[in-house]
């Protein structure tokens, strides 16, 4: 199936296909870690010794914190509530990569969609004069 559809193809159709086959498989990893980053992120807001059990984390968790909100704000807030915002940092910026991912994924593939069917419409009228 796939001989008949690179024979259709040209060079440059063919290196368009495989950025996007990337794209979409770099989407497919993006989507899983967004549902993947939900469970944790519950725990960290259910859990009181989320601290203790995960001091790791914890540690990313609060340096992200820290570097997210001013200085006196970060010193006034309880550990607790710097997880629990360095945690929805973090969400945060995993949906907007997924979101810039899924639109440039979205662009290629209209884009080479487009492309396919000039070129074919072309091969077809070509092949009829």
């Amino acid at each position: 199936m796939f001989n008949k559809l690179f024979k259709i193809l040209d060079k440059k159709e063919k290196n368009f296909f495989f950025i996007l086959l990337f794209f979409i498989l770099v989407n497919a990893v993006f989507e899983t870690i967004g549902v993947a980053a939900i469970i944790p992120r519950i725990g960290l807001v259910t859990q009181d010794n989320f601290l203790s059990d995960y001091n790791y984390l914890s540690n990313i968790l609060l340096n992200i914190c820290q570097i997210a909100l001013p200085e006196e704000l970060f010193e006034n807030n309880s550990v607790k509530n710097n997880l629990v915002i360095g945690g929805a940092v973090i969400f945060v910026i995993i949906f907007f990569i997924k979101a810039i991912i899924i639109i440039s994924q979205n662009f290629l593939q209209t884009t080479f969609v487009s492309n396919l069917h000039h070129s074919i419409s072309k091969k077809l009228y070509e092949g009829y004069l």
